[in-house]
């Protein structure tokens, strides 16, 4: 099996993974990846001075999109370990935003944004570590294929693959450990957006699974499982910090490895955050 994808500094057609695909596919026309029109798209609208601060609380909300069908099953909210907890959600402010570093991949690991992203993570709970720190010492590698175990490729070349949130969470358990620190990845497979806000509101920045450059999710084909999930690899796949919220706007606030701080439409990015299979996780 050969699993690559876009590389991450560009813009492509999506690539089928498995050289089984690549035959079945030949003579036929690609699907290109598309971008959705008008405020449905991104906006890379750098955000305003990032505070703490909340806004007045809101008792009207965007309507939550409903997730399609999956195996991926809602994280066990009543078994987090104690440290900081998401605010209930009668607690949840109209908007909140966190002060996340902001790190660029590029052009160091065009394939990275997993360790980069968890790098971002890491470094809001006070943790000093360079960019390719996560990509040199800690990545965990899948030993059989399986991006739900492990980083499959190399994220310091632009044919690298990724790997989804089990394998990150091994990763920043390593490097946790090393530090000796109470901290540890917790896994939030299945958790709608709208409570991932209350982790955003309890102090976590959430590592989050979304597509680059908000392009339409692209199935290849390729799916892993891993302790009764199933996980479906999209060639568009991306790995992104989310660091804030605004209902009223109907914006999330991102620190994307790829572009920086940016503002995402909030249906747009939960729509194809639940197509996705709703991946996510926080160090807590």
């Amino acid at each position: 099996m050969s699993l690559h994808k876009i590389p991450r500094h560009i813009k492509a057609a999506p690539l089928l993974l498995s050289a089984a695909l690549i035959l079945a596919s030949c003579g036929a026309d690609k699907p290109a990846a598309s971008v959705k029109d008008t405020d449905a798209a991104i906006s890379v609208t750098p955000m305003p001075g990032p505070t703490r601060e909340a806004e007045a609380k809101t008792d009207t909300a965007p309507p939550e999109t409903s997730a399609p069908e999956t195996e991926a099953a809602a994280a066990d909210f009543s078994a987090e370990p104690a440290g900081k907890q998401p605010v209930t959600v009668d607690e949840i402010p109209s908007a909140f935003r966190l002060e996340v570093p902001s790190i660029l991949q590029n052009p160091e690991l065009p394939t990275g944004c997993e360790s980069v992203a968890l790098t971002m993570a890491l470094m809001y709970e006070g943790f000093s570590l360079e960019k390719t720190t996560i990509a040199d010492e800690y990545l965990v590698y899948t030993e059989n294929d399986n991006l739900a175990e492990g980083y499959y490729g190399d994220p310091y070349s632009s044919s690298g693959a990724g790997c989804f949130p089990p394998a990150l969470i091994k990763t920043a358990d390593l490097y946790l450990d090393a530090q000796q620190s109470d901290l540890q990845g917790v896994d939030l497979t299945g958790v709608s957006l709208q409570d991932l806000f209350a982790y955003v509101a309890g102090d976590m920045p959430v590592i989050i699974w979304n597509t680059m450059y908000m392009e339409e999710p692209y199935f290849t084909g390729e799916e892993f499982s891993l302790n009764g999930i199933t996980y479906r690899w999209y060639s568009t796949e991306h790995c992104v910090v989310l660091s804030g919220y605004d209902l009223d706007r109907g914006i999330v606030c991102i620190n994307d490895p790829l572009e920086g701080v940016v503002e995402r439409n909030l249906s747009a990015f939960e729509s194809y955050y639940d197509e996705i299979g709703r991946f996510a996780m926080v160090i807590q």
